[in-house]
């Protein structure tokens, strides 16, 4: 699965790369594990923080040298959750004269932990979806989902963060 971020850290754009495993107790609920390991990278207004250092003034108003404007940085490493799943709607269509597609709209939630760079903290996710059965055994997934932790900053305070995350995702079903 590949996972992208929207929101949260202004300085820090998220990409994550996953694995989960969905075991459905019946047609309408289904509980699973999820693991997704991050990519970080600066965004624009980062990059521009760290190239442009801050001016230091004396008490006259003169420049008398450049402190480096770091961004404070709390970014993932990687999450692993536990989520269950509702399945309120089914249905299928046609895809011309390939064939039926069978689909899944379903509401998602679960618990975890994310490891950032200051160390673990325990998270929140919610959100939607909806699953295709590409084939017999072929499915993919497409998600936008809530994820909400705590992130320490620089002078050991927390901060709450909350991201939106899109999901798209290839599975196979056994």
């Amino acid at each position: 699965q590949f996972t992208s971020s929207f929101g949260g850290n202004s300085y820090v754009k998220t990409n994550m790369l996953g694995a989960s495993a969905q075991y459905h107790l019946n047609y309408r609920f289904s509980i699973g594990a999820r693991y997704d390991y991050a990519f970080n990278e600066l965004t624009a207004e980062g990059e521009n923080m760290v190239k442009n250092p801050q001016e230091i003034r004396d008490g006259n108003g003169v420049v008398v040298g450049y402190a480096p404007n770091i961004p404070a940085l709390d970014y993932i490493k990687q999450s692993y959750f536990a989520t269950a799943n509702w399945y309120p709607i089914y249905g299928k269509f046609s895809m011309y004269d390939l064939g039926i597609v069978h689909f899944d709209i379903y509401a998602l939630g679960g618990a975890g932990q994310v490891e950032l760079e200051s160390g673990p903290s325990d998270a929140l996710t919610a959100g939607a979806g909806m699953a295709f059965w590409i084939s017999q055994h072929l499915t993919s997934r497409f998600e936008l989902r809530w994820m909400g932790y705590q992130a320490s900053l620089i002078s050991g305070a927390k901060e709450d963060v909350n991201l939106t995350l899109g999901t798209l995702s290839f599975g196979y079903l056994l």
